[in-house]
């Protein structure tokens, strides 16, 4: 008698929520706004991504430019008797190339700040 009263009760009983079995329901889609904001940080991060790409491209080829300058030097001061002091690389190229290097990544940096993270107020 008590396995069929246990029986009926658990017959009786509704099925559990998905929550108590450990399903989730369907995720809700975003909303229209949601997604603008969504798709406007992928733009950013785009957009971030590819100034930081050509910076790194100049800088390489500045630096591939100044190598071949400073062969070429080193080529005309080891066979055709070229001074020191009239080389085509010296030491005042060096420190501006480095100078311009600097002052390059510090503004692309903010400029790049202030576009991923605008000023609300």
């Amino acid at each position: 008698m008590r396995e069929e009263a246990n029986r009926t009760r658990v017959a009786d009983a509704a099925p559990p929520a998905p929550e108590e079995i450990g399903e989730r329901s369907p995720p809700t889609p975003p909303s229209v706004d949601d997604q603008i904001k969504l798709d406007e940080m992928a733009l950013r991060k785009d957009t971030a991504a590819r100034i930081v790409g050509m910076f790194t491209t100049a800088n390489a080829f500045i630096l591939l430019a100044t190598t071949v300058i400073f062969m070429f030097d080193v080529h005309l001061m080891a066979f055709h008797g070229l001074k020191a002091e009239d080389r085509l690389i010296n030491r005042d190229i060096l420190m501006a190339l480095i100078g311009a290097t600097t002052v390059q990544l510090g503004v692309i940096m903010v400029a790049i700040a202030r576009y991923l993270f605008p000023n609300k107020g």
